[in-house]
């Protein structure tokens, strides 16, 4: 058995998912000079603004994709046998059902599980990696520069 095909894997999601996990959170954060700031003054929050990141602009948007085995209705949708689906994860961090106001990028939104990354064993292996490595990114970066701001122009 070889173990290229999941090495392979592993590094292109290590290189991948931190990206848009740091991504997210800081143009979340510029777009919100008050978070922004809040962050800056106090690094604990950092976590806090990698995972409302990641919720906010999903690095893993669509996933796998069933075809109907019989007729059935979903969410007031009817859906034939035969029929393709396609779940999108990040569609569902944007439910109104399940998020207030799910499109503001919102660092006091409270604790609330998410599909940014999958679930189950349709997980993506950065899940865990991208958020370690985009909280030491932010805290490097902030350290360095905090008076980061978005430019005016």
């Amino acid at each position: 058995m070889s173990l290229l095909p999941t090495i392979l894997v592993i590094l292109l999601r290590g290189l991948q998912e931190p990206g848009h996990a740091y991504g997210a959170a800081l143009l979340g954060l510029a777009s919100m000079p008050g978070q922004l700031s809040r962050v800056i003054q106090d690094p604990t929050l950092i976590g806090r603004a990698v995972s409302e990141g990641m919720r906010w602009m999903s690095p893993l948007y669509a996933g796998a994709s069933r075809t109907a085995a019989y007729d059935v209705v979903i969410g007031g949708q009817q859906v034939r046998a035969g029929d393709r689906l396609w779940l999108a994860y990040g569609s569902t961090n944007s439910d109104e059902a399940e998020f207030e106001n799910p499109l503001a990028f919102d660092l006091d939104r409270p604790k609330h599980p998410n599909l940014a990354f999958g679930t189950g064993r349709h997980s993506c292996v950065g899940s865990a990696y991208a958020p370690a490595v985009a909280r030491m990114v932010l805290e490097e970066l902030f350290r360095a520069a905090p008076e980061i701001a978005l430019d005016a122009a």
